[in-house]
């Protein structure tokens, strides 16, 4: 259920809230990033704390915030250019799955 409302209702909202005060200046930019990741990692943290959330394939909060990073990297390039935004978000999806080693079945 937490993945859902997660999925469905925080990440939206947060990101309309992300773009909407994304800052011109490049200094600003990473600053701000970092701080959308401490907030994500902060509520995944709690979330943790309270048994809502468990990690599994290796998977650790400190992956998660990197995750974030990352993540919020590629949304603040994919308001500008979304192609090159979509390539690397191929990479990282990849890397993701090898790395943890996902189990990773098509669909027949």
């Amino acid at each position: 259920m937490v993945v859902i409302v997660y999925a469905l209702i925080t990440m939206p909202i947060s990101i309309f809230l992300f773009l909407s005060r994304f800052p011109e200046r490049w200094f600003l930019r990473v600053i701000y990033v970092f701080l959308w990741s401490g907030i994500y990692i902060l509520i995944e943290w709690i979330l943790y704390v309270f048994e809502r959330v468990s990690y599994q394939n290796g998977w650790q909060i400190w992956y998660s915030f990197l995750f974030d990073i990352v993540m919020f990297s590629v949304i603040a390039l994919h308001q500008y250019k979304p192609f090159p935004a979509y390539i690397i978000s191929i990479f990282i999806i990849i890397f993701l799955i090898t790395y943890f080693d996902i189990p990773f079945k098509f669909a027949k």
